[in-house]
C-alpha cells in the first residue's frame, strides 16, 4: 500500500503523461526536498496539490482514476476555486487548488509552476510555511528543513530558496511582510529546541537573518506604504480554521 508520499508522486507523473500540470505543497513538498539528514522525517497526512483552473477537468479525471471522487459540495462552495477528493470508506481526502492557494494570504502560482518538478517552487514552499498564523512544531521542523538543507539565492531556480522573489511579494503586501517578519523571528527563537551541531544551527540562523534583512530592507511600494498607516487597526489576513489544518488538509 502506498504512503502518501509514493502516491502523490504517481497522481502527478499520471497528471504529467496527460499533459495535466499539479505540484504538491506543504509537508510533503518539504519532504521531496529534505536530502541531508532524518530531521525533516514525520507523520505526514493527506495529499495537498495545485493546478491551473482551465485544466480542472482533467485533474478531476486524473484523480478518480486513483479510486477517489470528487466532493462537488465543496467545488460549488469555493466557487471552483478548491477541489477536494475522498475515498469511500477512508478517511485520505486530497485538495487541490487551482491558480491560487488561498491560506492567510493569497499568492498566486498560475505563471510559477514550471520551476521544480513534483513541487511548486522552494521560495513558495517557504512563504506559505512562514504565513501560517499558529505555527505548530510540525510547521517549524519543515521550515528549519528548508533553510537548513537549500542555498539562497536571487532566481527561481530549482531547490534553491530566491530572497528576492520574495522580497518583491513582501514589498507589494504590508500583511505578508508582517506576518512573515514575526514568523522569521519565531523561528530564530525555536532553533534553541533542537539539538543540532553548533555549525548548523549558527548557519542556519544566518539565513534566517539574511532573509529578514532583505525583505525588511527592501523598498517598499505605495500600496504597502499606504496599508502600513492602517497598521494592525485593520484584519490583514483571514483566519484558517485550526481542523482544517490537522493533519495537512492546509498545512
Amino acid at each position: 500500500m502506498k504512503n502518501a508520499f509514493e502516491e502523490s508522486i504517481s497522481i502527478i507523473k499520471k497528471a504529467r503523461e496527460r499533459g495535466v500540470i499539479l505540484r504538491l505543497f506543504g509537508g510533503l513538498a518539504v519532504k521531496e526536498h529534505c536530502g541531508k539528514d532524518d530531521f525533516c522525517e514525520r507523520e505526514h497526512g493527506d495529499i495537498d496539490l495545485i493546478g491551473l483552473a482551465y485544466q480542472s477537468s482533467a485533474i478531476i479525471d486524473t484523480i478518480q482514476g486513483f479510486g477517489y471522487h470528487e466532493n462537488t459540495d465543496n467545488t460549488f462552495a469555493s466557487g471552483g476555486t478548491h477541489l477536494l477528493f475522498e475515498k469511500s470508506g477512508s478517511k485520505e481526502h486530497i485538495d487541490v487548488f487551482l491558480d491560487k492557494l488561498r491560506m492567510e494570504h493569497e499568492i498566486d502560482l498560475s505563471d510559477r509552476l514550471d520551476i521544480e518538478e513534483n513541487t511548486i517552487s522552494v521560495s513558495d514552499i517557504l512563504v506559505c510555511k512562514l504565513i501560517i498564523d499558529d505555527l505548530t512544531e510540525k510547521d517549524y521542523r519543515d521550515i528549519l528543513t528548508l533553510v537548513k538543507d537549500l542555498p539562497l539565492g536571487e532566481d527561481d531556480l530549482p531547490k534553491t530558496i530566491n530572497i528576492k522573489y520574495i522580497q518583491e511579494l513582501c514589498a507589494q503586501n504590508w500583511g505578508l511582510y508582517q506576518d512573515l517578519v514575526a514568523s522569521l523571528d519565531s523561528c530564530l527563537d525555536f532553533i534553541n529546541n533542537y539539538q543540532f551541531k553548533d555549525e548548523v544551527a549558527q548557519d542556519v540562523r544566518k539565513k534566517f537573518i539574511v532573509i529578514k534583512t532583505a525583505i525588511s530592507d527592501h523598498p517598499k511600494s505605495t500600496k504597502w506604504k499606504l496599508r502600513s498607516y492602517i497598521g494592525k487597526r485593520l484584519a490583514w489576513k483571514k483566519k484558517v480554521e485550526l481542523e482544517r489544518r490537522e493533519p495537512e488538509s492546509l498545512f
